[in-house]
């Protein structure tokens, strides 16, 4: 068992879910079979519990364009879960990546979107899925998604695919942040909310281009998510050199998140924290995807790193003990 692709909520000081990756199987180097699971902390990060699996990956056999019928596999990645308290009965969200998987092809992520269920409870009975954000003509039919993301803003008209959710809810908005990838790789992260519990959404603004990434030495950023320390909010992101070679994880504060404004220095983007993967763990597929919570004050920011020399559990996800605080 390997896990990657995270995300941590509280709902109060002693209550912490953490969504994951669980990865099963015996493909190379990992797989091919991608699990949603929600594990519970009642120690504030110390320490944590498998609950339960929400969406099971399972194989499966469908049309690809100019292929014919492949067998493959449906992945549930990158979770991102939420509590948005004041939706009854829907109090927890979970947005997440799914795609199709052959031992062919790989991924094969135009035939995939952003999924989401709903919870009262995150260890009891979640919603039917629900296949939410498409991008263009993608997924191709008979695959259908309910909002065509490329029609909401000029910014996402090239966009292919979307991956790696971010989100938080204040104030009963909730607020989203997502991978724009375009035919040519990863091109941006962007903002969406929603102001009536994830029924509809709004563009608010791009946050990372690839051009600001080029002014740190990066290609891109990918792998976001969003987090409140006090009164500050902040966008966590990992800057990429070569896919899929996460190089930590880069931390900005939010200017202004209603207008997805971060702040700057004459024009620069300022870097509130640089966070490195650990250089005793990680290897050639790096880290940085990280979340956090305040209310984690025992493991702070926890990040997954990738360690080829721990096979086959290659994928961790580790306790940084950082705090945006400090």
């Amino acid at each position: 068992m390997i896990k990657k692709g995270f995300t941590v909520e509280y709902k109060n000081d002693d209550e912490g879910w953490l969504a994951y990756s669980a990865i099963e199987g015996n493909a190379q180097p990992a797989g091919p079979y991608i699990h949603t699971r929600i594990a519970q902390s009642t120690d504030r990060g110390a320490t944590w519990r498998f609950v339960k699996t929400v969406n099971t990956s399972y194989d499966d056999t469908i049309e690809i364009v100019n292929q014919g019928a492949q067998k493959g596999v449906w992945r549930y990645e990158v979770a991102a879960l939420v509590y948005d308290p004041t939706d009854s009965g829907r109090e927890w969200k979970l947005f997440f990546h799914r795609y199709f998987w052959t031992e062919k092809t790989d991924r094969l992520p135009a035939y995939g979107w952003i999924g989401y269920r709903t919870a009262s409870d995150p260890a009891g009975t979640w919603s039917d899925e629900v296949a939410l954000f498409g991008a263009g003509q993608f997924p191709p039919a008979p695959l259908k998604t309910q909002i065509n993301l490329n029609n909401l803003h000029a910014d996402l008209k090239n966009a292919v695919a979307y991956s790696e959710p971010g989100v938080i809810a204040i104030n009963s908005v909730i607020y989203l942040s997502l991978t724009s990838i375009a035919k040519d790789g990863h091109d941006r992260i962007f903002l969406l909310r929603s102001d009536d519990h994830a029924k509809t959404w709004s563009y608010v603004a791009t946050l990372l281009s690839k051009k600001e990434a080029e002014a740190f030495g990066f290609r891109y950023f990918d792998g976001s998510s969003l987090a409140q320390e006090g009164a500050g909010f902040f966008l966590l992101a990992s800057p990429m050199k070569e896919d899929p070679q996460h190089e930590g994880t880069m931390i900005f504060e939010f200017e202004n998140i209603q207008r997805g404004m971060l702040k700057r220095d004459n024009g620069n983007l300022v870097v509130r924290k640089y966070i490195l993967p650990d250089e005793k763990v990680a290897t050639n597929r790096g880290a940085g995807q990280s979340d956090y919570d305040a209310r984690n004050s025992v493991g702070g920011m926890i990040m997954p790193q990738f360690n080829s020399k721990s096979y086959p559990e290659v994928f961790g996800i580790y306790s940084t003990k950082v705090s945006l605080a400090k």
